[in-house]
């Protein structure tokens, strides 16, 4: 894989907000950058399960409104809103758990501009996982993702072995680093302390380096 490491950090821009959702105050993991490739071309690459499985993973179910999903290893959930080419929104369910993402398209230069946020719980993301990894438990994810969006649309031939493989180099170990301390400047701007912060985003590195370990 031909990845230019500071092009790709520089593309995403990552924000940490608080709204409220389902009567609650909640945290906002949001994560938006530009795809060479028009709305409608994108809107199918996460809606497809077949093309979901080059870059995303297995995704098995019914992606249509009021349908049922289930990734392979990871989340399961419903289709909450669905209105293609412009905006997807699911429940995220995780051990336990329920999170919501919601998924915005427009064009924008020539291409089309994608923002995910996921909104979390406050049960089991603040007592554990916020707490202790910060934003990075949540943004790094998506953002690896959405790195692999952008290398299966400029391509075509790339697949998620392809990104595990890549993510395992010394440039994807850099480009993990350099990721998660993003994450943590975001939480920063939010109003974190910045020792808290740096904290969380350097175990939130250990933590995504220990799973493509694996």
């Amino acid at each position: 894989m031909n990845i230019d490491l500071m092009t790709q950090i520089g593309a995403l821009d990552r924000e940490v907000s608080e709204r409220e959702h389902k009567g609650k105050a909640r945290l906002v993991v949001s994560a938006r950058r530009t795809f060479a490739t028009s709305p409608d071309d994108l809107w199918e690459a996460i809606t497809k399960p077949e093309r979901l499985a080059r870059w995303f993973g297995s995704v098995s179910g019914d992606l249509r409104l009021g349908g049922s999903f289930q990734i392979k290893d990871n989340a399961k959930g419903e289709v909450t809103a669905c209105k293609p080419p412009e905006m997807l929104a699911v429940t995220w369910k995780m051990y336990g758990d329920e999170g919501w993402v919601q998924a915005h398209l427009s064009p924008s230069n020539g291409g089309t501009l994608l923002k995910v946020e996921h909104i979390l719980s406050r049960r089991l993301f603040d007592r554990l996982y916020w707490s202790w990894y910060g934003a990075g438990a949540t943004g790094v994810g998506w953002e690896l993702w959405l790195l692999g969006l952008d290398q299966y649309v400029g391509s075509g031939a790339v697949t998620t072995d392809d990104l595990e493989r890549w993510r395992l180099t010394d440039e994807g170990k850099d480009y993990l680093k350099r990721a998660t301390h993003a994450w943590g400047r975001a939480e920063i701007a939010h109003g974190e302390r910045e020792a808290t912060a740096m904290k969380r985003a350097a175990r939130a590195c250990t933590f995504y380096s220990k799973l493509a370990a694996h």
